[in-house]
């Protein structure tokens, strides 16, 4: 193959010119200015015959600066108009239906890619994405083309979320055409779901044959999409690119068999019509079935082109349409996939001999394409993915094909499409059995510090450069893409260093997770969690932790089993080494301290009781424990919660769980001389029914720590609890106000710093 890869794909220099335009948009404040200079003085070169390439990619820059100063003064009027209508109160929107109901853990989802919202008679549209969240049992969308919805809307970051009570809050309007793929996509899944209440087998089976040949992934049990992340397959487990691409190589060479190609290009081109609408307008399917719609078109206008070329071409057009696509993962994900693929696949399997390791070769190039992406927006690195997806590849297309059969068979001949569904369910358990055995027994999955967005998007850029302008310039571009892995690595490690006392509230939303660290030891104090979410510990906890350059922890204390303390721990108990367990034993029979304790014992983690062997120091730190004696009258688990006091560097940290008034009152009469200190982590979030004016009397602190979640349907804090701190002259700092909030502590300074700066420099106490 030649490795001119600028002959071969002569749209990649304007499709990166215009992607860096669009990047450079935001922070340039005369953007359009710009991008009107370098239009106009590309439009008077274009003359030059030896420069139009280079002309055609610097008006594509300017092109990429324009449309990005236009986006970005959209996003800001549709978040100016959203607030002054009905953002952070109760609000009507109407989202466009394109997908059904999405499970997560106790509550439901719907998501749109843009909605309307209502202020008296008018309808004003909203170019931003939606996600309406539900605790109740949905309506199913059915033949419905839009949702309405009452809630509390909140937007942030150029994305917006609405919490609706109940279901009498949604209404569904309109119908999709009887030509419509989306209505022949939900008519299908309607028929899946229904053969599949039968067997837990035919249940299985129907949630993969609706989220291999339909897209939906509503009916996956959250613990088969936890086995194929941590397999490193789980790309394969929804529609996505690589099902157009596989019925697009069918057809293509049916045709081609029969000696009739053009028929063909013409089917290739309606399947690059329909695909959106019928499995959703994701970037991969967007992406594959934009490639084999311009490949179709260059076939039926008799004009070839290149794999590489159509590559640039889809990902040009497809940001020209949705220039918001550059910031999300799944963009990010799909063409740094394919590119690897394309780009350097080839350039890997020409080392090679066989089959085999030819295909080997390929999926490296996909895997180095990924590699920065998942672990910048995932904190994730799944290191040999390439090797477990071209193993589980032939069963996954076995799965699709008896899917797509049963989908099929669902209108036709039911007994057959439930058989179907049976095989499916089956070879199902066999896929999540052998990812897991590959994810515990390899430890292919790795969480990782997260390199900057800055740095992922520069070396990929470089890369690009590189592979276009330079004949042998492939060595160079592998290099450039491993730099953000290694500045994982080393960051975790320059992160690990401290400096004397750390100590961090993190934000974790209604919860309690704070880290302290010295240059001895390392102890994490709860480790926050919402009911009904398994995967908190993974998804936030442990990315936080490892952000930091935490691999080992010497103490990890539970003050008490509540979900929003306990529900993170396990998932760091698994992952990362731990010394010790510090737990009360009065909690053991609740369900999630009884999992940790069992966990700590397969772990071969040390357990120690410390309400009943107070431990004294750890690593340096001076630490003091109290647990208040059952019975309670109220809130057992609450007033029985550990309090722990630490000093360390001259200062004194109270750490006092989710205690209430009756272990507020037990703490001062039994152990008054640790109530004293510098620093306090506010009980219960800042309930009314804790922070007794008596406990912070005693306590006087000069800092109080408020851990709660943003709008939280409690009230936390309360305005009761503040006015006491602040008569009794506390700074106070807040997580759902200042983020995630940093102590440094050396001889006897404090230094405070916060994610979110609200007040300006807070200057040392």
């Amino acid at each position: 193959m030649p490795d001119d890869l600028r002959a071969r794909a002569p749209a990649a220099l304007p499709t990166i010119a215009f992607a860096l335009g669009l990047a450079l948009a935001p922070a340039m404040p005369l953007a359009g200015a710009a991008a009107f200079g370098i239009g106009l003085s590309a439009l008077l070169a274009a003359a030059v015959p030896p420069l139009r390439s280079l002309i055609a990619g610097v008006a594509l820059l300017a092109a990429g600066l324009g449309l990005g100063t236009w986006t970005e003064g959209e996003t800001r009027r549709d978040l100016a108009l959203v607030e002054s209508i009905g953002e952070g109160r109760f609000a009507r929107i109407r989202v466009p239906l394109e997908r059904g109901w999405e499970v997560k853990h106790e509550s439901v989802r719907m998501r749109g890619r843009w909605f309307a919202i209502e202020d008296g008679t008018r309808r004003e549209r909203i170019a931003l994405p939606i996600m309406v969240t539900l605790w109740d049992r949905p309506p199913e969308p059915g033949r419905a083309r839009w949702l309405e919805a009452e809630g509390f809307l909140r937007c942030r970051q150029g994305a917006c979320r609405m919490s609706v009570k109940s279901a009498r809050l949604l209404r569904l309007g309109g119908e999709l055409p009887r030509w419509s793929p989306a209505r022949w996509n939900r008519a299908a899944f309607l028929r899946i779901a229904a053969l599949g209440s039968g067997s837990p087998m035919a249940s299985r089976g129907a949630a993969q044959a609706a989220a291999l040949a339909l897209g939906r992934g509503e009916l996956l049990d959250p613990e088969v999409r936890e086995a194929y992340r941590r397999g490193g397959t789980y790309h394969l487990l929804v529609f996505s690119g690589m099902q157009i691409a596989f019925a697009a190589g069918l057809v293509s060479a049916v045709f081609r068999r029969l000696g009739r190609p053009r028929p063909g290009d013409w089917i290739l081109l309606a399947m690059a019509i329909v695909a959106p609408p019928f499995a959703g307008h994701d970037p991969s399917v967007a992406r594959s079935a934009t490639m084999i719609g311009l490949y179709a078109i260059s076939r039926i206008a008799g004009r070839p082109t290149s794999l590489e070329n159509l590559f640039f071409v889809s990902g040009l057009a497809r940001l020209a349409l949705v220039p918001s696509d550059l910031s999300e993962p799944g963009f990010a994900l799909t063409w740094g996939a394919t590119g690897g693929l394309i780009l350097l696949g080839p350039r890997f399997a020409a080392r090679f001999r066989g089959n085999l390791p030819r295909a080997l070769a390929y999926g490296a190039g996909a895997e180095l394409g990924i590699g920065p992406v998942t672990s910048h927006f995932f904190h994730q690195l799944v290191i040999g993915s390439s090797v477990v997806t071209i193993l589980a590849a032939p069963l996954l297309g076995v799965m699709l094909g008896l899917s797509a059969a049963a989908c099929a068979a669902a209108f036709v001949q039911r007994g057959i499409a439930r058989l179907l569904l049976e095989a499916i369910g089956r070879l199902d358990a066999l896929a999540v059995a052998g990812n897991l055995l590959v994810a515990d027994r390899l430890g292919i999955a790795r969480i990782v510090a997260s390199p900057p967005a800055l740095l992922v998007a520069s070396v990929f850029t470089l890369a690009l450069l590189v592979l276009v302008l330079a004949r042998r310039g492939a060595p160079v571009a592998v290099a450039l893409v491993l730099v953000p892995l290694a500045w994982s690595f080393t960051a975790e490690r320059l992160r690990a260093r401290v400096d004397g006392l750390e100590i961090e509230m993190l934000d974790v939303g209604q919860g309690d997770a704070i880290l302290i660290r010295s240059e001895e030891s390392t102890m994490l104090v709860d480790g926050g969690g919402r009911r009904g979410e398994p995967f908190f510990g993974r998804d936030v906890l442990l990315p936080m932790l490892v952000d930091r350059g935490v691999r080992r922890i010497d103490v990890v204390v539970m003050t008490h089993a509540d979900p929003d303390h306990c529900g993170g721990l396990p998932a760091v108990l698994q992952t990362l080494r731990v010394g010790r367990l510090w737990i009360s034993s009065h909690h053991l029979r609740e369900p999630c301290a009884a999992g940790l304790f069992d966990l700590a014992v397969r772990r071969r983690i040390a357990v120690v009781p410390i309400d009943r062997r107070p431990p004294g120091e750890a690593g340096g730190l001076r630490v003091s424990v109290f647990a208040a004696e059952p019975p309670f009258r109220r809130s057992a688990a609450n007033n029985g919660s550990l309090v722990l006091r630490i000093e360390g560097e001259g200062r004194s940290l109270l750490l006092t769980g989710d205690l209430e008034r009756q272990g507020e009152f037990q703490l001062l009469e039994t152990a008054p001389g640790m109530v004293r200190c510098d620093i306090l982590k506010v009980p219960h979030h800042g309930s009314a029914s804790s922070s007794s004016e008596a406990l912070i009397r005693r306590a006087r602190p000069r800092l109080a720590l408020v851990s709660a979640g943003r709008n939280n349907r409690f009230g936390h804090p309360t305005r009761e609890v503040l006015e006491r701190l602040e008569r009794a002259g506390a700074r106070i700092y807040r997580t759902d106000l200042d983020g995630t909030i940093r102590l440094r502590v050396r001889a006897g300074t404090i230094r405070v710093t916060s994610e979110i700066d609200r007040t300006g420099p807070a200057g040392s106490l």
